[in-house]
């Protein structure tokens, strides 16, 4: 593999020639995955700063902040484009109003309700962060947003689809190993800084046939338990990925945190922003002058969540050696090195990315699938439940691209634990590249597995 076997094609045509012409995107995610169910790739892309040479330090002016704190929706937005033979065409009006201006910072697809159309979170800085219902048909993008029920003994910033935290991060796992996919939310939490709370939203349907009516009815079956689990607080959150990395079987959940690295502490410049009226802060002017030298969150160091026998986490990256003072950004997980443990790669912020190999010993057993195409593509959206010995399931997924500028492995990963002795049994869902669903049930030993999906899951 070299940079010839690749050619750039311009996702937007009609934009100049050699010299780009187009709208200034400021771009943060991006997530890829068949959201029209016809069997092929859709893009997703999320811009935070409306268009604007923000980045151009040659322009002055043209730039415009955020016109709340808890509430924006003057921001990039989103831009979907869908598959067409002839190319990626962008579709517009997907989104709803409310929240197709939004500051994104991270997205994620994934498939709740088992119909693999893949419902989107959307996390939206300055709140409006929000969970899209899939109602898509081939050719037709449709979303629909749902929300938690409110409750008068929950605040509404704690609530799916009506926070009003940062949203910096998000990623998708099962944390209760009940079949149904949780969601971890990172926001911004430090002491004696702004204090916010990352949320831990536990799915609370019965299973996929109630999660998939209560969506429908614009219900979002969540709640966030960040608290008792010991999740709430970290630091300035950005991105999150979820991952068996000891395959003991439970998810541990590795985070990045911290802002500005310096010497001048910034919070009470900051802080006097945030209690400023919405009216203010649209206009640059009236935001901390930020220099050189400047601190904000600087010593904050990457988080990695571990269950404890109490059934909440304990942050092991001391432990670890993983607490380096360094502001870090984006994550990316996969078995690098195909030894069945899952390794990382993590984004720092001015200083250089750094990779952390899993040498952890006396591993649980663990099933690796590679599940591709007839093209030898990877099917993205593909769903693996693993039933163990015990009854219980664990879940997996082919990810197209989630969270905040980190990237999962296009592999799925499952830990075992100590149920690893002998055959597990597996079902996939897929859609081939005709758009239709299909289903097998395998009978797979431990280890690494290579199967091509069509209308037929073969192993290769």
């Amino acid at each position: 593999m070299s940079a010839d076997r690749f050619t750039p094609v311009e996702l937007v045509p009609g934009v100049g020639t050699s010299v780009y012409t187009g709208p200034l995107w400021n771009s943060n995610a991006a997530a890829v995955a068949d959201f029209d169910g016809d069997g092929h790739n859709d893009i997703f892309i999320g811009n935070y700063f409306p268009d604007s040479p923000v980045l151009d330090h040659t322009k002055d002016g043209g730039v415009t902040m955020n016109d709340s704190l808890s509430h924006a929706q003057n921001g990039g937005g989103g831009h979907f484009f869908r598959w067409t033979p002839q190319g990626f065409k962008e579709v517009k009006g997907v989104l709803p109003d409310n929240i197709d201006r939004g500051w994104t910072l991270a997205a994620s697809a994934t498939d709740l309700d088992g119909d693999l159309r893949p419902e989107l979170y959307l996390a939206h800085d300055f709140g409006t962060s929000s969970l899209l219902y899939n109602k898509s048909r081939p050719g037709t993008f449709e979303f629909r947003e749902v929300k938690a029920k409110h409750s008068a003994l929950v605040p509404k910033s704690k609530e799916m689809g009506r926070s009003s935290f940062k949203g910096m991060g998000v990623d998708f796992g099962d944390l209760d190993n009940d079949g149904l996919y949780d969601a971890f939310v990172s926001n911004i939490t430090t002491s004696f800084g702004i204090q916010e709370s990352n949320f831990a939203f536990i799915g609370t349907a019965d299973d996929r046939a109630d999660l998939r009516a209560k969506l429908r009815k614009g219900e979002a079956p969540y709640k966030d338990k960040s608290a008792p689990l010991n999740l709430a607080w970290s630091g300035w959150g950005w991105d999150v990925k979820m991952g068996d990395f000891d395959n003991n079987g439970d998810q541990e959940i590795t985070q990045t945190t911290g802002f500005l690295k310096g010497k001048k502490n910034r919070w009470a410049q900051l802080q006097e922003l945030a209690t400023a009226n919405d009216a203010l802060i649209k206009n640059p002017y009236f935001w901390p002058n930020v220099e050189e030298g400047d601190d904000l969150a600087g010593d904050q160091h990457l988080r990695f969540f571990v269950k404890n026998e109490h059934g909440s986490y304990s942050n092991l990256a001391k432990q670890l050696g993983l607490a380096v003072p360094v502001p870090t950004r984006g994550i990316a997980t996969a078995d690098a090195d195909g030894d069945g443990r899952l390794d990382m790669a993590v984004a720092r912020q001015w200083e250089d990315a750094v990779f952390y190999c899993n040498m952890s010993e006396n591993a649980g057993g663990f099933l690796g699938l590679r599940l591709t195409d007839e093209a030898g593509s990877a099917v993205i959206g593909a769903q693996a439940t693993v039933t163990l010995s015990d009854g219980t399931t664990r879940l997996g997924r082919v990810d197209g691209g989630s969270g905040h500028s980190g990237k999962r492995s296009s592999d799925v990963h499952i830990g075992l634990g100590d149920q690893a002795d002998g055959p597990v049994q597996v079902e996939l869902t897929w859609r081939n590249r005709s758009g239709e669903v299909h289903s097998k049930e395998l009978q797979l030993s431990p280890g690494w597995h290579s199967l091509q999906l069509g209308t037929d899951a073969k192993e290769k």
